[in-house]
């Protein structure tokens, strides 16, 4: 996982909000009334482009779904709050379903750097697998444990697309000359925040990009 800046809310969201809130509210608060009809497809493009069409939790490339990363379910009033909204997979979004953890999970859009994903997760590059990062607070590696349990990132699917972007680099790089124009617009591109699975590859790039005195930028 990496921080999304999501940007503005677009145009006419807050129109929905007004209308369509309460009856959310209603529903899962006083149990009445039937579930409300989402409303929310109609910005899924905003927020497609918003995450530059990565799933917010995994990184990887979909055709995407709105999360409510605090569920519709327990927080009804911010069913329609566009910082309320995470770009997701259809495996992300339906295993996350409306689990909520005391303490909630790392916010892929949280406002300060401390709560951000990078200050929460790294990768083993034996294993491919997405883990704790070292040194932190017992409960933040609690905190790191759980959303990668509940979420599934390190289920086969996504270790397979790990592995697979590994190969793609190294084949890569073999034949690029070092140092090359050709090698710096790969690694700016691989590396780039709209670049599927950069975290994972910053952190297998970060080491032979080391050894040549080159620092990639956070």
């Amino acid at each position: 996982m990496h921080w999304v800046d999501r940007g503005p809310e677009p145009d006419g969201l807050e129109a929905v909000r007004a209308q369509f809130t309460p009856p959310w509210v209603t529903h899962y608060r006083h149990r009445t009334g039937s579930r409300p009809t989402p409303r929310w497809g109609q910005f899924s493009g905003d927020l497609k482009d918003a995450f530059s069409e990565l799933c917010g939790y995994c990184e990887e490339v979909t055709r995407g779904e709105v999360d409510h990363f605090r569920p519709t379910s327990k927080f009804p009033n911010l069913v329609y709050e566009w910082s309320n909204w995470i770009f997701a997979c259809h495996s992300c979004n339906q295993i996350k379903s409306n689990k909520w953890p005391l303490g909630g999970y790392i916010d892929p859009c949280a406002n300060h750097e401390s709560e951000r994903p990078e200050s929460f997760f790294d990768f083993d590059i034996a294993s491919k697998r997405l883990i704790p990062r070292a040194g932190m607070p017992s409960e933040n590696q609690d905190k790191a444990c759980q959303m990668i349990r509940d979420l599934c990132l390190n289920g086969s699917y996504h270790i397979r697309q790990r592995e697979e972007r590994a190969v793609f680099l190294k084949s890569h790089l073999d034949v690029l000359v070092e140092d090359s124009e050709d090698e710096q617009k790969f690694l700016e591109r691989v590396t780039a925040r709209d670049f599927s699975l950069s975290s994972f590859t910053r952190k297998v790039l970060g080491k032979v990009l080391e050894e040549r005195g080159i620092y990639l930028e956070d």
